[in-house]
């Protein structure tokens, strides 16, 4: 296997304009020929054991591995108190067996829609124009679903666009700049019923909101594809949404083309209800009903027969239905002789576990695959992070990375090839989200949780009312009442303001070693390395940072705003 990049072998130059967010380059009728396809698969709430070929409680923590490994200090079940561990997810798991799989791949900010501002743009959320306009640079940032993408932006699919490549996207996008630009009533569950498409105004109301985010996505976000779009978290339909995500590839087979399958699944544990495969209405989708259900994936019902053979749990049935939807691409790029000549990426948004927290929930189980380029059973254990794909796919593409997008995306495709990392790899990973900041490095995790006054005071009322009465604390990290999704119970130490964790033998966190004084040479190192990747954001941050702003206090929203 040869050890040349395709960054090497091709001969480009790119310019960044950050006004309109575009990226130029050139190259030769040979270089263009030699440019793979790309495919981009994130799955949305993913856990480590949602998927077979992670099934390793000692490289990923998840409910049932903490269930295997018989550790406690959470106090939370999970999955592994009542569901069937094992996965069928065969077409997921050829593509880790037969590629890379990365046990070091980091979220850099475990909730919807920060994850994948930093996916599209492959810059930290802290540096989204919609979390400035919130909370004014220089002030504390509560980060939370306020990081949209606009369309000044440089982005992911405007430089490969640039680049010479047909550019799609179908499914979920959580990235719009205001809550208020669709009518919140019509955008519809996971699960909905005929019945919701029937209420007064409802098709109309669908139709409008479905029209105007396509309206949105195609005007100056670098897609030349958009369809199958879900506004935020929206209707289970993945056979209407391969739909169109094979037409994309039939469109552009003559390549090179670049596909984001953003998956609205499993958001969440699969035994939710809204999992459950075999009552999701055929007819919903997110733009209304459709006459008949696309076939371009195996049945629904085949999914319980195929569980029932293995002797696997029905309760596993989404992780099967989303193998289809993989293994529906993966048929169309043999279909079009394309397979040899594809990469492809799979890695989750967040977890369930953990989410909207910095606790090592947020290290996703990712693959690479790329037939002939990356070898078999590969395994990189270099820190990289879902920032780092912008980069990597870029340099894969044979571009240079855009300035904006190199300040927090490096380029780990030579680690993908076989290479070792390169001499300067960073030594540690930012993960920020609600108001907590973490640093990670390879051994060590520092947490830092840090309020503005307001909250401060809230906590502290709420803290000593709980004292009182016996009962759990109910004003969390984010300062509110919700959206901590159960990470209170799933680590004994949340509410500890600093947290050291030692993640060679505590992967799942369940020892604080911030006040042990055998360990304060490495929490002062961790504290410092946590201030030098704070220095180039635009908020402050505790000590680590100080405010030079004073924001007003704001409300927080209203429970049940903003996503799950």
């Amino acid at each position: 296997m040869t050890e040349t990049t395709p960054a090497r072998l091709l001969v480009a130059t790119v310019l960044t304009m950050a006004a309109g967010g575009l990226c130029t380059c050139q190259r030769t009728h040979a270089q263009e020929a030699q440019k793979p396809n790309i495919v981009l698969i994130y799955a949305d709430d993913l856990d480590a054991d949602e998927v077979g070929f992670a099934d390793d409680p000692t490289a990923w923590p998840s409910y049932t591995g903490r269930a295997k490994l018989g550790i406690t200090g959470g106090g939370r079940k999970g999955r592994g108190g009542y569901a069937d561990p094992r996965m069928l997810t065969p077409h997921i798991d050829s593509l880790a067996r037969d590629g890379a799989v990365l046990t070091r791949f980091y979220i850099t900010s475990p909730v919807c829609t920060p994850s994948r501002y930093s996916l599209i743009t492959g810059r930290l959320a802290s540096r989204s124009p919609g979390l400035a306009e919130k909370f004014p640079p220089g002030s504390h940032a509560t980060m939370g679903w306020d990081t949209s993408i606009g369309p000044q932006e440089t982005s992911l699919p405007k430089c490969l666009q640039t680049a010479g490549y047909q550019t799609g996207m179908v499914g979920k996008w959580h990235n719009f700049a205001k809550g208020k630009l669709f009518q919140r009533k019509y955008i519809l569950p996971h699960n909905p019923t005929l019945a919701d498409y029937e209420k007064p105004g409802a098709a109309e109301g669908i139709r409008k909101n479905y029209n105007k985010a396509l309206r949105i996505l195609r005007n100056g976000y670098g897609w030349n594809y958009v369809d199958r779009i879900n506004i935020g978290n929206s209707v289970f339909n993945l056979e209407w949404m391969m739909e169109g995500a094979l037409e994309f590839i039939e469109r552009s087979k003559d390549g090179p083309f670049f596909l984001y399958v953003s998956l609205p699944v499993p958001h969440g544990q699969y035994m939710y209800k809204y999992c459950n495969v075999g009552k999701l209405e055929p007819r919903a989708t997110s733009a209304g009903l459709i006459d008949r259900l696309p076939n371009v994936m195996p049945s629904r019902a085949s999914v319980y027969e195929r569980l029932s053979k293995a002797g696997i749990s029905s309760a596993n049935a989404m992780g099967t239905h989303m193998d289809d939807a993989v293994g529906a691409v993966l048929r169309k790029l043999e279909e079009i002789e394309a397979q040899d000549n594809t990469l492809v990426f799979f890695v989750g948004d967040n977890p369930s576990r953990g989410k909207n927290s910095d606790f090592e929930g947020a290290r996703e189980p990712a693959i690479a695959n790329w037939a002939g380029r990356i070898k078999p059973g590969t395994r990189v254990h270099s820190l990289c992070a879902n920032t780092d794909l912008a980069a990597t796919l870029v340099a894969a593409a044979g571009g240079t990375i855009p300035d904006d997008i190199a300040q927090d995306s490096r380029n780990f495709l030579p680690q993908l090839l076989g290479q070792p990392a390169p001499p300067d790899w960073r030594k540690a990973v930012l993960l920020e989200i609600g108001n907590t900041k973490a640093a990670v490095s390879k051994r060590w995790k520092y947490i830092a949780n840090r309020v503005p006054p307001h909250v401060a005071v809230k906590m502290k009322v709420d803290a000593e009312r709980a004292a009182k009465a016996g009962t759990p604390r109910t004003i969390y990290w984010t300062g509110v009442n919700h959206h901590s999704y159960g990470a209170e119970l799933d680590f004994a130490h949340y509410y500890d303001a600093d947290q050291l964790y030692d993640l060679d033998v505590d992967l799942y966190e369940t020892t604080n070693l911030a006040a042990v004084p055998a360990h304060s040479v490495e929490l002062q190192a961790m504290k410092k390395t946590l201030r030098r990747l704070l220095a180039p954001l635009p908020h402050g941050f505790g000590e680590f940072k100080p405010t030079t702003v004073d924001v007003p206090r704001r409300g927080q929203g209203k429970k049940g705003k903003g996503g799950r």
